[in-house]
């Protein structure tokens, strides 16, 4: 009795390679590899812009309060003050030779003016600013930021001028 073999390898001689199934399994697979990991990629690039903005917003407005109360601290006196403004006197630094130095709050921008500098803008994007007096001479400066999303940042300050320590 003669047996037969019968092939089930669809493969002649031995060839080695993939079936078209496997290929496109294969592919398949990658593709929703690909998928997920452009969507992770985008998500973590908008974060980072996002989060490199509120950097920026914050920066900006961190580094107006510091200028204020540097200001404010080392002034001569403080002329007048009002709940988004205050005037102080100086006695003029080397690159600005202003002795009278207002800070004001209008529209959602700080400015700073001096008598011989004239009015710069040095904080934007700000929702509300307010100056309160404790005391006879204790001023703190508190600032809200909003971003693009509607998130809010709040920032706070406090100085008491030299000049009424009587040094």
């Amino acid at each position: 009795m003669m047996t037969r073999r019968v092939r089930t390898d669809n493969r002649r001689g031995g060839e080695a390679g993939f079936t078209l199934i496997e290929l496109i399994i294969g592919m398949v697979l990658i593709g929703i590899l690909g998928g997920f990991s452009v969507q992770f990629l985008s998500r973590t690039m908008q974060m980072g812009q996002l989060v490199s903005g509120q950097k920026s917003l914050v920066d900006e407005a961190k580094i107006a309060l510091d200028r204020m109360a540097r200001e404010v601290r080392f002034a001569n006196s403080i002329a007048s003050f009002t709940s988004t403004s205050i005037t102080i006197t100086t006695s003029g630094y080397a690159q600005d030779t202003s002795t009278n130095v207002s800070y004001s709050y209008s529209g959602g921008v700080l400015t700073r003016t001096g008598d011989v500098s004239g009015a710069h803008t040095i904080a934007e994007n700000i929702s509300s600013f307010s100056i309160t007096q404790s005391g006879s001479s204790f001023y703190e400066f508190k600032m809200t930021l909003t971003d693009t999303d509607g998130q809010n940042f709040k920032l706070m300050t406090a100085v008491f001028p030299r000049s009424k320590v009587g040094v």
